[in-house]
């Protein structure tokens, strides 16, 4: 038995390496987005390594190797946590899609030569042809997140924008051919038509044109069409760094055995599980033994309150607390913690928030941030007494907005 407790200790443990999430997501992307440029920069073929990476995928794919840097490079950007068009999932597919539509159609390298004789041994040429165009289609449609309908009625309106245009050249053209032809004509008939004699008739004045008021003041339009300026959002430096002081909770310890001492006076098996700090309130999260009556607890609210020495002479009990098997006693601080606006803009929740009327509240009993949309309370009503902070709440909101959305 001494030989084997020897031996495992001496043994070494496996070298296990541990990377989070982010960690994963960042190196994957920034590797797609290096093997797309690696091939964007292989077209020019100006060193012997850009010309085999060349090669080996231009017998592959052909000519579209000109969108695999696109493609690598929308996968790259997918992974991250950016906002932008490319980065929606469905420009990775829908490119990915037109990609292997493309090549098979026009059976481009290795890769579109297999498609195609794949589908022709299984359809004849025809339907191959036909699935490649509508595969097509359907790159379009994911792509742009549109349908069929939408896409032929975009081809028509093309189609007959260019019709007018085409019309529209064709009348100049023979409009200034006509003008021209004109002028001529009436100089030749000035010169062969003129008589020497002097005229009986006075000469009539030649009417002025009307003068033109040409304005060189740009005209300012404010219609939803217009073109606008691009807007800059506001920096993060104009708000303050400074925090205000902690809340004083007083002996947070102390304030738990009381609540168990006074709830095992009242005949209650009860324990302090966990406490939250929040900026206000203190909670405690109770976890009390089977078959106790929540009720019971309930109806002893004002005896904790004497017993705890609440400074405001209250406090409140959330029976269950939602989602847990706890029971939750908040007791207000004796005095208020201050969040900055700055800290909760900087929040990971806000900022992964997709709406652009997403506000900030503050935080709530566990200190986590609180995020609303005001999309879904429209009918809201802030109140409060003197001095509770509804100014406040306002201002906040107000700049919550001006942070994240733009005037359009």
């Amino acid at each position: 038995m001494s030989k084997r407790h020897s031996t495992k200790g001496k043994r070494k443990q496996a070298f296990r390496l541990k990377l989070p999430k982010e960690t994963i997501y960042t190196l994957a992307s920034t590797g797609l987005i290096l093997i797309g440029g690696l091939i964007m920069v292989s077209l020019s073929r100006q060193r012997p390594f850009l010309e085999l990476i060349y090669s080996y995928i231009y017998n592959l794919f052909g000519w579209a190797i000109l969108l695999l840097p696109f493609i690598f490079l929308s996968a790259g950007l997918m992974l991250t946590r950016l906002k932008w068009r490319i980065t929606k999932p469905n420009v990775f597919v829908g490119s990915l899609v037109l990609l292997l539509s493309f090549t098979g159609l026009t059976r481009a390298g290795l890769f579109g030569r297999q498609i195609w004789q794949s589908l022709v041994s299984l359809i004849f040429s025809a339907g191959a042809f036909l699935v490649l165009i509508a595969g097509v289609f359907i790159s379009l449609v994911i792509i742009f997140e549109t349908s069929l309908e939408d896409i032929l009625l975009m081809v028509q309106k093309t189609w007959t924008k260019l019709k007018n245009i085409k019309t529209s050249l064709k009348f100049k053209t023979k409009s200034a051919s006509f003008d021209h032809s004109r002028s001529g004509f009436t100089v030749k008939g000035l010169d062969t038509d003129v008589d020497s004699r002097p005229s009986l008739q006075p000469a009539a004045t030649p009417k002025k044109p009307p003068l033109k008021v040409v304005s060189t003041v740009p005209v300012i339009s404010n219609t939803p069409g217009a073109q606008q300026e691009i807007w800059h959002y506001p920096p993060l430096s104009l708000l303050s760094d400074t925090h205000g002081g902690k809340a004083d909770r007083g002996d947070v310890k102390q304030s738990a055995a009381i609540i168990e001492t006074t709830l095992e006076s009242f005949g209650i098996k009860a324990r302090v599980a966990e406490v939250n700090n929040g900026p206000a309130v203190t909670q405690y999260a109770i976890e009390i033994a089977s078959g106790t009556r929540l009720s019971k607890i309930t109806s002893l609210q004002n005896n904790l309150a004497l017993a705890l020495a609440a400074p405001q002479g209250q406090i409140r009990i959330e029976a269950p607390i939602p989602g847990r098997s706890l029971v939750g006693l908040e007791i207000p601080n004796r005095s208020l913690e201050i969040v900055p606006l700055k800290k909760m803009l900087e929040s990971k929740l806000l900022k992964n928030t997709d709406s652009r009327l997403a506000v900030a509240l503050g935080l709530d009993v566990s200190g986590q941030p609180i995020i609303t949309d005001i999309d879904r309370m429209p009918h809201v009503l802030i109140a409060g007494a003197t001095g509770s902070g509804k100014s406040v709440c306002i201002n906040t909101i107000i700049a919550t907005l001006l942070y994240r959305a733009s005037p359009q």
